[in-house]
Order: C-alpha cells, then sequence, then structure tokens
C-alpha cells in the first residue's frame, strides 16, 4: 500500500503461506454438501450429524470420482469440516472422521491394519485372517466414535482381487454397523463401481463425479480473496500478475 510502512517479513513470510494454501470454495463444495444430506442425519436444527441415515438396517455412502489433480481429497476434507466441525489431524483423525490414504502396495488387510492404527491401535496378532481384521477394525472404530470413513485413492487396490475389494467396501455399510463410507478415486474406481458383478455397489455409494464448470465464479472468489491478503500483508499484486486466469478449453 501506498505510503504504509511494510510489516516484518517473518509476518509477510505467514500470509504469503496463506495465499498460497488458501481455499477457495467452487460450486463443487456446496453440491457434495447437499450429497452428504442425503446420507447423513439431521438435528432439530437442520444440522448435519455425523451419523448415517440408516434404511433397513444399512447405511450408504458416497464416491467421489474425477482426474487425478483435480482437488478431490481437499474438497472432502473442507466440506466435512464445514459441515461437522470435524477437522482431522496430521495423523488423518477427528472426533468422528477419519482419513485413510490407500497404499498402492497394501493389501486388504493392511488397509483395515492402517484403520487400526489410525484409532491408536497396533498390537495386531503375528497371524491374522481378513475376516479377523475386519471384524477388530470395526470393534476399534466403534469404540473411538467414528462414524464417517474416507478412503482416498481406492483404485490403488484395483486389479489386484477386485472380489475382495467389492466385500470390503460393502463391509462397512452392512449389517447394521454404522458407518458412512466416502470413497476417492480416478476413472478406474468409477468403472469398478458400475462393473455389471458389483451391482449393489452403485446403490450403495452412489457417484459425485468432478464434473468441470465455467470458472467465472471462483475467479471472482479467487482475486478477492488474494487482494484481502496482499493488503494485510501490505504487498501488492506484480505487474506480471494478470487480474484474470487465462481458461484452457478443457476447464469447460
Amino acid at each position: 500500500m501506498p505510503g504504509a510502512p511494510l510489516p516484518p517479513l517473518d509476518c509477510i513470510a505467514s500470509v504469503s503461506d496463506r495465499i498460497l494454501n488458501c481455499y477457495v470454495s467452487s460450486e463443487w463444495d456446496n453440491q457434495f454438501l447437499t450429497r452428504l444430506g442425503m446420507v447423513l442425519r439431521r438435528d432439530n436444527d437442520g444440522n448435519l450429524l455425523p451419523e448415517p441415515k440408516r434404511v433397513h438396517g444399512e447405511t450408504k455412502g458416497i464416491s467421489v470420482v474425477g482426474p487425478s489433480g483435480e482437488g478431490k481429497t481437499t474438497l472432502v476434507k473442507k466440506a466435512v469440516a464445514r459441515a461437522l466441525g470435524d477437522h482431522l489431524d496430521d495423523k488423518g483423525r477427528g472426533k468422528h472422521v477419519v482419513y485413510c490414504r490407500v497404499r498402492s502396495d497394501a493389501t486388504i488387510k493392511g488397509v483395515y491394519m492402517d484403520l487400526c492404527r489410525l484409532t491408536g491401535f497396533s498390537s495386531f496378532p503375528a497371524r491374522m485372517t481378513n475376516i479377523e481384521a475386519k471384524h477388530l477394525t470395526v470393534h476399534r472404530l466403534q469404540l473411538a466414535g467414528i462414524r464417517v470413513i474416507i478412503l482416498d485413492e481406492v483404485h490403488n487396490q484395483l486389479g489386484k482381487n477386485d472380489r475382495s475389494v467389492n466385500l470390503f467396501l460393502k463391509s462397512f455399510l452392512q449389517d447394521g454397523r454404522g458407518f458412512c463410507l466416502i470413497v476417492i478415486g480416478t476413472s478406474r474406481l468409477r468403472q469398478f463401481i458400475l462393473r455389471p458383478e458389483n451391482d449393489e455397489l452403485p446403490r450403495r455409494l452412489p457417484e459425485f463425479p468432478l464434473v468441470p464448470f465455467k470458472p467465472d465464479a471462483s475467479i471472482s472468489l479467487i482475486n478477492g480473496a488474494l487482494r484481502d491478503l496482499t493488503r494485510e500483508a501490505g504487498l501488492k499484486f506484480g505487474r506480471s500478475i494478470r487480474p484474470r486466469p487465462i481458461c484452457r478449453t478443457s476447464d469447460f
């Protein structure tokens, strides 16, 4: 700002970090919140609760699908925090929510064990079957008060034993276990869910695709956020920064 004293360098660095990490909502956020309202219960004031709706003793979830790098993970985490006020720590643990990224080298049992570790349990028996791992995981999650499970990069499990993946995903939604499951993945996950042999999955995990939208509204929000933050830091836009980014045809 002309004539204004420059803030300390550490303050500028802090605000610069805030600018770089600033999250600007898009149409996807409200659409996903609407989808959450279809699978989670509400209190008497209409606020979403970390408690899944039950239909004939079973719960449902959401499959969030889109290309890599489109912001699926950030979208889900931000929307869940906004809707439920449940913020995840660095390990992926919240009060009623857990986030687990499916490792490319993990087995189904390995994913169960990773979920157990998120509840603070790591004393596994030397030999354990998938069924035993499932029962242990469900018990630990219920004991910890977890109601919403976010599984990221689920496509990493596909192509190994797809029938086991089918059963693994359904295991959280059947028999009144009381979980809402949010799975995140690429088009491979979508293709897997829609396979004829997995005919129950589309009903249990309805799809939320990241459909491209015209970014005009988001550009306005981004510019406003940048103006406010840079003004706070006593900074000005460089001449090389365009007020409106050039949009690629793939953005539409």
